[in-house]
């Protein structure tokens, strides 16, 4: 049959020696021509029908031919130009694969389906209109296409699937369909040139790593569908200068803007509950930020290296600040903590060489080690009367820090607490407390320290305030009856420790 259809179709008889072909399946080419015209009465080309055919320069494709099945002109690295069939409907699974040169290529308007990685890696490729009955795009479909500069996504295609258009180098310019809903994983991740893309109001889904490394990316506006931020999302885009996270945001995701050095404003939504860690690392422009009282998470490094960072509204509830959290903000002037926060982590506020103020949370319990090391800026810290646990080097290099009050309980002081604390000029500490020889080698104190007991500083207060000549009588009267306390409490101590 298939020798009938070659003489009234008039075909190469070269070409059909060196082929094998099973009823209208074109199976594999084994041929050495530069140029191949396949058989009218072919409807399929089969899979791996021509893969890593390296003559190949030119294919033209029968009317007929309505599929071409997965890898068929995989790694045809000198394949330039294809003239498909105006009956093609179906392109396969990594049809076209790293076809380096291909550049001459009109998909018609039957086709419906193209395959995962159909195109991937086709290097040449500068341009490609999609047809408008096309339904479904596979992933990887046109990634690496480093040549590609537009595209325009037909309005049948309801999401882009994961890495679709991954690593398009000279993308510029993507016009998305009105009804999509979803952008899948590194959808347009690496494309390095593109500027701007106009993310359809209905869209409700995106992955994660969806733009990541898209440096020229200066502007985006996120759809108020969407509920989470994914991971990755947004990371090292590095023209981005401002976003307005919308409203009914829950969750921003590991590394989203991580490396988005031009970053200067974010929005936060209240609704936000959870950032995670690395969410903002690197946002080297940023200048300030609001935490939203919903805010219950927030992650390790999650604002590390923001070295511009100067002011933080933190009304969040959370009730640990992770490790390194602000590490090295070295603009951040001041914080207050909300009082739910339970757990400072290590290296928390680690060379946030400008702060000169914290307000510490009233329930805080633990501050991990070298919370605050090197910050240089420091100058006097209040321990709340709930702390339990100061690990090691809590305090190391603090060179301005000149008082400090403990809590007024015994606590677990780990070793090398004020180490490089040379400016330490008052502790204090609390009342019956032994502060003998190995208490000054263990906390790295220096040898100049003056140390005050809770009581001994709450009597000189009374003193003070009680040498006002303007003193209400009412007032004076409370006054002096908290002072007799404080002595007969004394006197109380001392007897104690004589008996």
């Amino acid at each position: 049959m298939a020798n009938k259809q070659l003489q009234s179709d008039n075909v190469d008889k070269k070409m059909f020696r060196h082929c094998e072909i099973r009823n209208s399946d074109f199976i594999r080419y084994y041929g050495k021509e530069t140029e191949v015209v396949i058989p009218d009465f072919i409807t399929t080309v089969a899979e791996g029908a021509f893969r890593g055919n390296q003559r190949l320069t030119r294919v033209v494709l029968g009317k007929n031919v309505s599929v071409i099945q997965s890898d068929a002109f995989r790694d045809c690295t000198h394949l330039r130009s294809v003239v498909l069939s105006s009956s093609l409907r179906v392109l396969g699974d990594g049809a076209f694969r790293d076809c380096k040169v291909l550049d001459g290529l009109t998909l018609p308007d039957s086709v419906v389906s193209i395959g995962k990685g159909a195109f991937c890696g086709c290097r040449a490729l500068a341009a490609l209109e999609l047809p408008s009955e096309l339904t479904t795009v596979g992933d990887y479909a046109f990634a690496q296409c480093s040549a590609l500069r537009s595209i325009r996504i037909p309005d049948k295609i309801d999401r882009l699937n994961r890495s679709v258009l991954y690593q398009c180098t000279s993308l510029q310019k993507v016009l998305l369909p009105p009804d999509m809903h979803a952008i899948g994983r590194h959808a347009f991740g690496g494309c390095t040139a593109l500027e701007s893309i106009e993310i359809p109001a209905g869209v409700t889904y995106i992955g994660n790593g969806a733009f990541s490394e898209c440096r020229a990316l200066n502007g985006i506006r996120l759809p108020s569908g969407i509920r989470f931020v994914g991971d990755y999302a947004f990371t090292a885009c590095e023209s981005l200068s401002e976003l307005d996270v919308p409203s009914g945001v829950t969750y921003i995701g590991i590394d989203s803007f991580c490396g988005c050095t031009s970053l200067e404003r974010v929005s936060l939504p209240e609704t936000l509950e959870h950032i995670g860690p690395s969410a903002f690392l690197y946002c080297k422009s940023l200048k300030e930020i609001t935490l939203p009282s919903a805010l219950r998470e927030l992650g390790r490094r999650s604002f590390a290296y923001c070295t511009a960072l100067e002011r933080v509204d933190f009304r969040a509830q959370t009730e640990e600040i992770e490790d390194e959290c602000f590490l090295s903000c070295l603009s951040l002037t001041e914080i207050r903590l909300s009082d739910s926060v339970t757990r400072i982590g290590e290296k928390a506020f680690y060379q946030c060489m400008s702060l000169q103020s914290i307000r510490l949370s009233v329930s805080l319990r633990v501050i991990g080690e070298y919370a605050f090391a090197e910050c240089t800026a420091l100058r006097e810290i209040s321990l709340p009367q709930a702390m339990e646990r100061l690990e090691n080097n809590v305090f190391t290099d603090c060179v301005s820090l000149t008082d400090v009050i403990l809590p007024n309980h015994r606590f677990h002081g780990a070793h090398g607490l004020f180490s490089g604390c040379e400016s330490l000029r008052t502790l204090v500490v609390p009342d019956g407390h032994r502060l003998i020889r190995h208490r000054f080698e263990l906390w790295a104190l220096p040898s100049r320290v003056e140390i005050v007991t809770h009581s001994a500083l709450r009597r000189g207060v009374l003193l003070t305030e009680l040498a006002d000549p303007s003193l209400s009588p009412e007032k004076r009267e409370i006054l002096e009856q908290e002072l007799r306390n404080l002595t007969t409490h004394r006197r109380k101590k001392k007897k104690e420790k004589q008996s």
